[in-house]
């Protein structure tokens, strides 16, 4: 069992010597390239195989070989564009050409080196290197004309359409590509095409459009891979063409008058033309392009002003005219006339030329309110008066209106016209005229002035309160123009005051000797420039006595009270002559009473008058009281309201606006009234107590009556009438 175990192993281990050995002498692959130079085009777009002799691979052992690129160099720009795959025909393996994985270019890499490598993957390798170089794209060469120049004529060419004049241009491109033509001409010209493809120049318009007598025809052919070649020049000339019309007088310069009138004709082009098929016909353009509302052309040439010339327009001063003239066919180059407008002296104009302005007097100077519009350039104009007003005149540089001397039209006027021609002259001599109405109004420029430095007013005891004693005046030289002459006076004093209107008013009771000044104001209502007030005058107030009657009653030999008036003592009625009564005495028992009644003038017994005195005294209490009251309810009331009202002047001409009387004056006849109101509450008051005083009199007289009768002790016999007393002047109270 083990002799066997042991011969196994032993031949094992032979084997497996015998197997390395046999594995240690292994034969190297066989790598055969045929071509080691390929070609292919920069402009190439297919996929090829470049390789015509395929590369082979093989192995002496017969193992399994695969060939396959090892590298290449460069690798740009295409160096994925050369793969090694196996032969369309199925024998070898070949070079590709793989044109969507990258682009050839000449410029860049002329060939490219490929390291083709074989290999049986048993660790035995072969290599080897095919070069591929590039063939750059060849351009087109022309083949007619062969030389590049060539020479065509054309006859009758006036009769050719469109399609005619064949000539053909060929070229030949060595790699096959697509040729393509462009060309130009000279003179420039649309009336000629060339085939984009066929090369083949024809045609375009109707050549009687074709009014020159040859044309330069530059070709250019290009394989969309290189830069067009060319040009292929083609000298075509042209007999019995179409004649252009010949222009002979313009290109120039014309000059035209200012204020040249509209529809004027300015310049006429002369156009001639060999054989026109139509009538010539005008394109103009203007430069600057506002010059055609300046300049019009008609159909046969004649240009002519659309509207008076303004040679101070300056855009307009110097327009150019572009004429581009044709027959219908044939177009002249274009023409050009250049007009220029000359300039013409304009008379200046006024604005306004007639104006009215109003000033107050005094010395005037207007600002220049005159507008001169000359349309004429670096004018200079100069004023002059062409009236013969002595009172104004006119400035000869500004045109301003001034006085000579001072303007006074008071006294009493209240506005002056003065009428004034002006003339303005330019540089050139030329003139316009103008007037001016100068309204000159009457100006607050007066002060009032009182008639009388001293003004006398007197009142008596008897003068009742609110009497108008008298009136201070004074004199205003300006008019009644806004109210300049319109007076106002006001005085406070300590008897009297002034009213608005001048009144002097009695506003305190005086007393007789009393003396008294009250400066007296007085101010107008000018407007403009103001109200002016005037020197105080001065109001002398004197207060003077009245008729004075002395009443006594006497009773046995004694003084009665004296009889109190209302008013004062000394303002009493002047009583009757007195009358004496005598009493009948009885034997038996005799009491005797006599009343004397006293006047100034008589000393009869006090009851030689009583019959008579009593009554008349009770009369005149009660004639008198109503007579005050009277004047108080009636006069007193009214003359308050006199001396309060506005003072209105209906002939007064009312200013533009009003204005309010002075506040001084509206002041001073407000204070005057409240003191003239509380002064009649006052003397109200007085005569109330008065009043009452004459009742008790009255009271103390009935109880003398009776006493009197009471001692009577004989019946009294019948009374005779007592003769009429004579008539006696009363005082006058009011």
């Amino acid at each position: 069992m083990t002799m066997m175990t042991s011969k196994h192993v032993l031949c094992g281990l032979v084997w497996l010597l015998s197997c390395d050995f046999l594995s240690f002498v292994h034969s190297t692959p066989t790598l055969t390239i045929q071509e080691v130079v390929l070609a292919v085009k920069e402009r190439e777009s297919r996929q090829l195989e470049l390789t015509t002799l395929p590369i082979t691979c093989t192995d002496p052992d017969g193992d399994t070989v695969r060939v396959y690129r090892q590298s290449i160099h460069p690798t740009n720009p295409c160096g994925n564009c050369f793969p090694i795959w196996p032969c369309s025909s199925g024998t070898g393996y070949c070079v590709m050409y793989t044109p969507s994985v990258g682009t050839l270019n000449y410029l860049v890499a002329t060939q490219y080196t490929l390291v083709v490598a074989c290999t049986d993957d048993k660790g035995e390798e072969v290599a080897g290197t095919v070069d591929v170089r590039l063939e750059p794209n060849t351009p087109p060469a022309f083949t007619n004309p062969p030389t590049g120049y060539a020479s065509y004529s054309v006859s009758s060419t006036k009769t050719k359409v469109i399609g005619d004049l064949k000539y053909d241009v060929n070229a030949n491109d060595t790699d096959g590509d697509g040729i393509f033509y462009t060309m130009t001409s000279s003179p420039a010209s649309n009336r000629f095409e060339i085939g984009y493809g066929s090369g083949i120049i024809r045609a375009a318009a109707d050549l009687r459009f074709q009014c020159d007598p040859s044309v330069t025809f530059s070709v250019y052919a290009s394989d969309q891979f290189n830069p067009s070649v060319g040009p292929s020049v083609i000298t075509t000339t042209f007999s019995g063409i179409n004649q252009r019309p010949v222009v002979t007088n313009l290109n120039t310069t014309v000059k035209v008058a200012e204020l040249t009138a509209a529809r004027a004709l300015v310049y006429a082009a002369v156009v001639t033309d060999a054989d026109k098929y139509n009538d010539i016909f005008y394109t103009v353009r203007a430069s600057p392009e506002e010059g055609l509302d300046y300049y019009a052309v008609d159909t046969n040439g004649k240009v002519t002003t659309r509207k008076i010339l303004d040679y101070e327009y300056t855009p307009l001063r110097t327009v150019t005219l572009y004429f581009d003239i044709s027959d219908g066919f044939c177009k002249v180059p274009t023409s050009w006339l250049t007009i220029q407008i000359t300039d013409v002296n304009e008379p200046p104009k006024i604005f306004p030329n007639d104006i009215e302005i109003t000033v107050y007097e005094g010395f005037i100077n207007t600002d220049p309110f005159w507008k001169v519009v000359d349309p004429d350039e670096n004018e200079y104009h100069k004023w002059s008066r062409t009236s013969s007003s002595g009172d104004f005149d006119v400035d000869d540089d500004t045109g301003s209106i001034f006085s000579k001397e001072e303007i006074d039209i008071d006294p009493k006027v209240k506005s002056k016209i003065y009428n004034l021609k002006v003339r303005v002259t330019d540089k050139g001599g030329l003139t316009t005229d103008g007037q001016v109405k100068i309204t000159v109004l009457d100006k607050n420029d007066n002060e009032p002035i009182f008639d009388k430095a001293v003004f006398d007013v007197s009142a008596n005891e008897c003068t009742k309160l609110g009497t108008i004693l008298s009136k201070v005046t004074a004199t205003d030289r300006d008019s009644s123009f806004q109210g300049n002459d319109r007076l106002f006076y006001s005085a406070t004093g300590r008897y009297i005051s002034i009213l608005s209107d001048g009144s002097v008013v009695l506003t305190s009771q005086c007393t007789a000797g009393i003396n008294d000044d009250t400066l007296a104001h007085v101010t107008d209502q000018g407007q403009y420039p103001g109200p002016l007030s005037g020197v105080p005058a001065t109001v002398t107030f004197s207060c003077s006595v009245s008729g004075v009657v002395d009443i006594r009653v006497f009773t046995s030999g004694n003084l009665c009270p004296i009889f109190q008036s209302p008013y004062s003592s000394a303002c009493q009625p002047c009583p009757t002559p007195p009358v004496k009564t005598t009493t009948t005495t009885t034997p038996t028992t005799s009491t005797t009473a006599t009343v004397t009644i006293f006047a100034s003038n008589t000393k009869k017994g006090f009851l030689d008058n009583l019959a008579w005195l009593v009554p008349a005294i009770l009369l005149g209490i009660a004639l008198l009281s109503t007579l005050l009251y009277l004047l108080w309810r009636y006069c007193s009331a009214a003359c308050t309201r006199c001396r309060l009202r506005p003072y209105t002047d209906r002939n007064q001409i009312i200013p533009p606006s009003r204005t309010a009387l002075p506040a001084s004056v509206a002041k001073d006849d407000e204070v005057a009234a409240i003191v003239l109101k509380e002064e009649i509450a006052e003397k109200e008051a007085i005569a109330k107590e008065r009043q009452e005083k004459i009742a008790k009199y009255e009271k103390e007289v009935d109880d003398y009556k009776k006493k009197i009768n009471g001692v009577e002790t004989e019946p009294a016999p019948k009374p005779q009438t007592p003769p009429k007393p004579p008539k006696r002047k009363v005082c006058n109270i009011l």
